[in-house]
Parts: structure tokens; C-alpha cells; sequence
């Protein structure tokens, strides 16, 4: 296994770790949608995810990640509630981060799909404010 191997086999796991804990804080949000601190450690798990594809050039991850982030951004900021279809879609999120990992860890690279749909559900709650 190349060095390279090594740290994206490390990245893959690591990705999977945070996405757990952040599926977690998600479920716990639903129970308590105001809570700033849930808000704050998912907002967390999905920047440092994102630092990481863009260090190693995911480029799908990092984009849908960013968005991610600055939906929570505004939640943690307070300019939108947390809402049913947002924690939806930030759980979908969350399985597509997964997906892209498994295609990673399979291929070595992020596959050709299409998540300009999830990309467009995330900024239109993001300005739905």
C-alpha cells in the first residue's frame, strides 16, 4: 500500500466516523431543534470533513459539504430554524457523504454520480430565510 493509499484509506475511515456522529447529533436535533450545541458539532463534523476532500482533491465531497456547512452556518447563526425537510435533507447528506466514501474506498475515486438535486435542496433551504 502506497503512502497515498494509506492516508486515503485513513480519510475513508475517518469520513465514516464523523458522519456516524453527526447522523447521531442529527437525530438528537430532531428531538431538540434549538439546540445550539448539536447544531455547532454537526456544523464541526461537516467542516472537517470538508478540509479533508479538499486536501485530497474530492471535489464532489468538498462541494456537497460546503453547502452543508453553510446551511448549518445560518442555523447555528439563528437566520433559519431547524425544520423537518431541513434535517431530512441534512440526513441525506449524510448517506450521500457515506456513498461517495464507499466509491472512494472501493475505486479510489468519487464515481461519476450527479448531486446537483441534493447540491439544490441544500442552498434552497440555506436562503430559505
Amino acid at each position: 500500500m502506497s503512502e497515498m493509499d494509506a492516508i486515503i484509506h485513513e480519510f475513508v475511515q475517518e469520513g465514516n466516523d464523523k458522519a456516524d456522529l453527526a447522523e447521531r447529533h442529527l437525530l438528537q436535533l430532531e428531538k431538540d431543534p434549538s439546540s445550539r450545541e448539536l447544531l455547532n458539532e454537526v456544523f464541526r463534523v461537516m467542516h472537517s470533513i470538508k478540509g479533508a476532500t479538499s486536501f485530497l482533491g474530492f471535489t464532489k465531497i468538498c462541494a456537497l459539504t460546503h453547502t452543508g456547512e453553510s446551511l448549518l452556518a445560518r442555523l447555528r447563526d439563528g437566520g433559519l430554524a431547524t425544520s423537518p425537510e431541513i434535517t431530512t435533507a441534512l440526513f441525506s447528506l449524510l448517506d450521500t457523504v457515506r456513498k461517495l466514501l464507499s466509491e472512494i474506498e472501493t475505486t479510489g475515486h468519487e464515481g461519476n454520480g450527479d448531486y446537483t438535486a441534493l447540491t439544490n435542496t441544500l442552498t434552497r433551504l440555506q436562503n430559505s430565510g
